[in-house]
């Protein structure tokens, strides 16, 4: 959800980027991603953040997810699926079959996953290697099927895990038949890159520019790289279904002093060019705040 730290009071800017946002959440037009390039300390992140708070106050609510790709646990697609599906089941929605999946993983119970066959009680110590619904399962003296203690061999827990991702976007498929949903995914360039092949080769291909789109879905993707949407996709595509920012927009005069306002600092006029100054010769609004907080009074301003 939301971050805590994050304060709309001291937004500034960035109306532009929010207003490409609110096209995509009008669904007045066959686009569905926004993509956000720049380089570190732009705001970015902050940027995402507006989005969140933009999706959690407007009434009705848009269930919206933030993931952070750098902080999963790991980096794979069923720890992405996993705290998505937790952020947006705050909002309300039910994702049954994920659930039934996932307890079936977290419980051992791979008859479940592979339900074309019964494994209730099931046995094969001695055997070498068996197959189970497409899944060779090796080493399977040491995998068991029965009541408590179960766990899953490295095969059975893949394929557990391919069933629960699948499963999601199942059941998201159906949510975004009666609803918007929004999926911010932020620092992609600091992810595995396995799990951007994913994002790539499965999330976009598959629910974006193939077959299963997700018709109120909107796709928040940003960082210092991104997905080559031009080098993968036809070109035509591209330009219906993405909005792109290769660079936020550069704060003006006007909103340095804004900055200086809403964070309550006493200044001069002297102290309001030098930081435009900063701003102008290409430094970080985020690194200009810093500079900020070390050099200038931070009580408030009397009013």
């Amino acid at each position: 959800m939301a971050d805590s730290s994050f304060d709309p009071k001291k937004f500034i800017d960035r109306e532009f980027e929010q207003e490409l946002f609110e096209d995509l959440l009008r669904y007045e037009t066959p686009a569905r991603i926004l993509a956000i390039r720049d380089v570190g300390g732009m705001g970015k992140s902050h940027l995402l953040e507006k989005f969140q708070y933009r999706c959690r106050t407007v009434k009705p609510r848009i269930p919206i997810s933030l993931v952070a790709l750098d902080q999963l646990p790991d980096y794979s697609p069923f720890s992405l699926v996993r705290m998505i599906s937790e952020h947006l089941g705050a909002f309300g929605l039910k994702f049954e079959n994920f659930a039934r999946y996932e307890n079936a993983r977290l419980t051992g119970n791979f008859s479940v996953i592979s339900s074309s066959i019964y494994l209730q009680a099931s046995n094969f110590a001695g055997a070498s290697e068996v197959t189970v619904a497409g899944t060779v399962i090796k080493d399977v003296g040491t995998v068991h099927f029965g009541g408590a203690g179960i766990s899953l061999s490295p095969d059975q827990e893949k394929t557990a895990r391919e069933v629960v991702v699948g499963s999601f976007f199942d059941d998201l498929l159906k949510t975004c038949s009666k609803k918007p949903v929004v999926i911010i995914l932020d620092s992609y360039d600091k992810c595995d890159s396995g799990l951007q092949k994913w994002i790539s080769n499965h999330l976009l291909e598959k629910y974006f520019f193939g077959a299963a789109v997700l018709c109120n879905l909107t796709l928040i993707i940003a960082g210092r790289d991104l997905p080559a949407f031009d080098a993968r996709w036809p070109e035509e595509d591209c330009e219906k279904l993405v909005k792109s920012i290769n660079e936020l927009r550069r704060w003006e005069r006007k909103h340095v002093e804004e900055c200086l306002r809403v964070h309550g600092f006493n200044y001069e006029q002297k102290d309001l060019d030098a930081f435009h100054t900063l701003i102008e010769r290409g430094m970080p609004p985020s690194e200009v705040i810093q500079l900020m907080q070390t050099f200038l009074d931070p009580k408030r301003v009397q009013r």
